[in-house]
């Protein structure tokens, strides 16, 4: 929960500071609370830099957003929220923090598991948001990619290997199994699915 106020806050704060600012308020916000619940220093300080610096692309005041925006002559608001749901992966990289070994010293078997799993949680992660792997996804590839990130992201084998499972599963469904359903290119013209 406090994980959760604290992303919040950094929301809030960064609609009018840029990141430094928005760092040193949290720090003071955030860095205590944190410790006092037993996270390490170095991590706290960690989480609160990384919620302070997701503000560069979560709208209302998404300057790097805003900025492609204009670089490409497209509406703000729209790039905003793509932005957005492109980088979702930023909120919940403050619990991988605290919750699992990606922040552990040293190349253990612990640590390079946990990159492994991030990894590959990323690749279910943008499937289920996007709605699309190696062709459109389903509701039920959708449910099983979003169940492999969640299940990759908490730490445990069990949970990794249903992880596992669940998108080696839509990767054989996506590849055996192709869509009959004709797709769009860019300019509108639909093109017909090699079966």
């Amino acid at each position: 929960m406090l994980i959760l106020l604290i992303v919040i806050a950094g929301f809030c704060i960064g609609m009018g500071l840029p990141t430094t600012p928005s760092y040193v308020i949290l720090v003071i916000l955030g860095v205590a609370a944190l410790t006092k619940m037993g996270v390490s220093t170095l991590h706290a300080h960690l989480l609160v830099l990384w919620v302070a610096v997701q503000n560069a692309v979560t709208p209302p005041v998404a300057l790097a957003a805003f900025a492609a925006a204009a670089i490409a002559e497209s509406d703000p608001w729209k790039t905003g929220w793509t932005a957005t749901k492109l980088a979702s992966w930023i909120y919940l990289m403050p619990f991988l923090f605290i919750y699992t070994s990606i922040l552990k010293i040293g190349w253990n078997f612990n640590f390079i598991l946990t990159v492994a799993n991030a990894v590959i949680a990323t690749v279910a992660w943008g499937g289920a948001l996007e709605g699309y792997l190696f062709r459109k996804t389903t509701w039920i590839e959708r449910l099983c990619l979003f169940g492999s990130a969640i299940g990759l992201l908490h730490e445990g084998i069990v949970t990794d290997l249903i992880g596992v499972i669940l998108l080696v599963g839509v990767l054989i469904s996506q590849k055996v199994w192709p869509s009959k359903a004709p797709e769009m290119v860019p300019n509108g013209r639909e093109i017909e699915t090699k079966i």
